[in-house]
């Protein structure tokens, strides 16, 4: 359960990491002349990429293992979320959804299997409840503290220190459950 513990409270992080872009990527396209319905259209991109990619990337987690996968997955978001500050037009943001799609879609599945294997068979209902409620949390928390992040301090300093939590969070569930 101690092991279950450190990865919950990751996890929380790394998804409030992950997802305080999306403000923050909303604000920035908008400063960038793209309209509402067009980032709106950005972000429908991202969840189809993610979507359409977790079953193909969740099946080669099962064959290559959580550890590679995580890996790859780590390096992907992480360049991702570090080449915010350079998106220049609507192309650029579309490449960019679909490479944070991607990323999510190689993470999501091995991270979400890790509670099974870590877990007593008897605990693993209670073990992955509480994995999911703290990923929530974190998805639902990092929109807002994305924003103030940003309203705060702009751009450029949120998309370092945003880069630098999930980038820190997803190395530390890397460490610390996988090896």
């Amino acid at each position: 359960m101690r092991l279950i513990t450190l990865l919950v409270i990751i996890t929380f992080m790394t998804f409030l990491g992950s997802s305080m872009y999306r403000p923050y990527f909303a604000l920035f396209l908008k400063d960038r002349g793209i309209s509402a319905s067009e980032v709106g259209l950005i972000f429908i991109v991202f969840g189809l990429s993610y979507s359409f990619l977790s079953l193909p990337f969740g099946t080669l987690s099962d064959i290559l293992g959580r550890r590679k996968s995580l890996l790859m997955g780590i390096i992907i978001e992480a360049l991702a979320l570090a080449s915010l500050p350079l998106i220049f037009d609507k192309f650029s943001a579309y490449l960019l959804a679909i490479v944070l799609g991607l990323g999510m879609a190689i993470i999501d599945p091995s991270l979400t299997a890790i509670p099974a294997e870590i877990s007593l068979k008897q605990e693993f209902g209670k073990s992955f409840g509480i994995f999911a409620s703290f990923l929530q949390l974190g998805l639902i928390l990092g929109p807002l503290f994305g924003g103030i992040f940003a309203t705060l301090y702009g751009y450029k300093p949120t998309a370092l220190w945003l880069n630098s939590l999930s980038f820190l969070c997803l190395a530390l569930i890397y460490v610390l459950v996988c090896c």
